[in-house]
């Protein structure tokens, strides 16, 4: 099973990377792409995904990492919760 191969819906069959997963759910939130974080385990599923779709994106690294692509480059990295909270808390300045 693929990780990057969860379905936006049971309707339809978009998965991460493509943008167009995080587009349907901003529009589906009726959410601006600058007025959320992505927060993500994998580089090339989570992260490229996220910022392709103008979404700031958060690594979340919680073990030993070896990225599986080379050329994406989160905008935060986090290790923790309170991290991302932090994050958020700080967003509002």
């Amino acid at each position: 099973s693929d990780v990057c191969s969860s379905n936006l819906s049971t309707h339809e069959k978009i998965t991460k990377p493509n943008p167009a997963f995080f587009i349907n759910a901003l529009e589906r939130m009726k959410l601006e792409p600058k007025k959320v974080l992505h927060v993500g385990d994998l580089l090339g599923c989570d992260v490229m995904g996220a910022q392709k779709a103008g979404i700031p994106a958060a690594l979340f690294q919680i073990r030993d990492y070896k990225p599986e692509v080379e050329d994406v480059h989160p905008d935060y990295t986090v290790n923790s919760f309170s991290q991302v909270c932090e994050l958020l808390a700080g967003a509002g300045n």
